[in-house]
């Protein structure tokens, strides 16, 4: 494990120094134009411009090439680390990560909505929100693997809580909506208690700071539900998206469990879900084939090649990769197997239920 931590380190230091050297190539031309930028446009909600380099928001295929090595990095990473501490990634695991895959969701519904101002809103958008759940998630299994203790969970707790009341006390111009501190305190005592009943090791420490770090963007969601309820943007026609990813997802269970193939198990179902609620809401929301009033686009490359080639190929291409994926993965050793399929479940369902939920509200 330390070897690789060095080359990491190493490589950090040789770009940091390269960036030194060329900042016009390599800083301009690619972390402005394909990292930096695209993330202050989309906060912005125009294109930027630094250097003569204008920024658009949303994906290139450099930038999700980028992405793609850095979650690559991820999953052996996590691969790596539970090898080494001797622990199984298994469906316990899958549960506990919940509330870290939606608040990536619901935070990004509160900053499309407009609730976040600058700079605030730049970590509520990719890649800076993922690599803030990263922190998150990656604090609460190191919590319960090597402190446990309920008297130091109270500790960290309380800190949280003592931050919380700094940012309501004197930041709460950056946002629109914030919990009052007893609110959250009052939740933060539900995640004590679930700590303190629990077996109090690293899936417990999930489950629990997961709710700490839910709470806030999940009761500000539901009050932006409640505010929006009623109004004409309201689309609740899109309700059909769960249907269809339910359905298909029901389907390829029952046959497989008839052909006693692999697609018949809770991890592999969720697979599957996930990626068809994402699948499925981008075709309905871009394509509109049931002629709702509704209008949106795609910023990922491949996916609107896709759809304005043919819409429903998107989601039919997008359902066989992933049965072909899990396929494909199944005879691999049981730790690499589900770190993949915990990465691939992460960036189906985050953003699927993030456009699910936009498309809801009329946001």
């Amino acid at each position: 494990m330390k070897k690789y931590v060095v080359i990491a380190l190493t490589l950090i230091a040789a770009f940091s120094i390269s960036v030194a050297l060329f900042p016009h190539e390599l800083y301009d031309e690619f972390l402005w134009k394909y990292i930096i930028g695209p993330v202050i446009a989309d906060a912005t909600g125009h294109p930027v411009s630094y250097h003569g380099i204008t920024a658009h928001e949303g994906y290139s295929f450099v930038s999700e090439i980028i992405y793609a090595v850095f979650l690559l990095a991820a999953v052996y990473i996590l691969y790596l680390f539970f090898e080494r501490i001797g622990k199984t990634i298994d469906a316990k695991f899958f549960a506990a990560s919940l509330p870290f895959i939606l608040l990536g969701s619901f935070g990004r519904i509160l900053e499309d909505a407009g609730l976040f101002k600058e700079p605030v809103s730049f970590f509520f958008i990719s890649p800076l929100i993922y690599i803030q759940i990263g922190f998150y998630f990656s604090f609460s299994i190191a919590f319960g693997l090597y402190i446990k203790k309920l008297k130091y969970f109270v500790c960290a707790a309380t800190i949280i809580e003592v931050i919380y009341i700094i940012i309501y006390s004197l930041f709460s111009g950056f946002f629109a909506y914030l919990i009052h501190p007893v609110i959250f305190l009052l939740f933060i005592m539900i995640a004590i208690y679930l700590y303190a009943i629990s077996d109090r090791d690293y899936i417990s420490s999930m489950y629990s700071f997961g709710l700490i770090f839910l709470i806030m963007p999940l009761l500000s969601s539901i009050a932006l539900a409640a505010g929006a309820w009623g109004n004409a943007h309201i689309h609740m026609e899109i309700f059909i998206s769960i249907i269809i990813a339910g359905g298909v997802t029901a389907l390829i269970y029952i046959i497989s469990k008839i052909l006693k193939s692999i697609y018949h198990n809770a991890i592999n179902s969720s697979l599957i879900f996930s990626h068809g609620l994402d699948a499925f809401t981008t075709y309905i929301a871009v394509s509109n084939p049931f002629g709702f009033s509704i209008s949106y686009g795609e910023k990922h490359p491949l996916p609107s090649l896709l759809l304005s080639f043919n819409g429903i190929s998107y989601p039919t291409v997008k359902m066989i990769v992933i049965l072909l994926i899990i396929y494909g993965i199944e005879e691999l050793k049981k730790n690499l197997k589900n770190a993949i399929k915990f990465m691939i479940l992460f960036i189906g369902l985050a953003p699927g239920l993030r456009d699910f939920l936009r498309i809801l509200l009329g946001i």
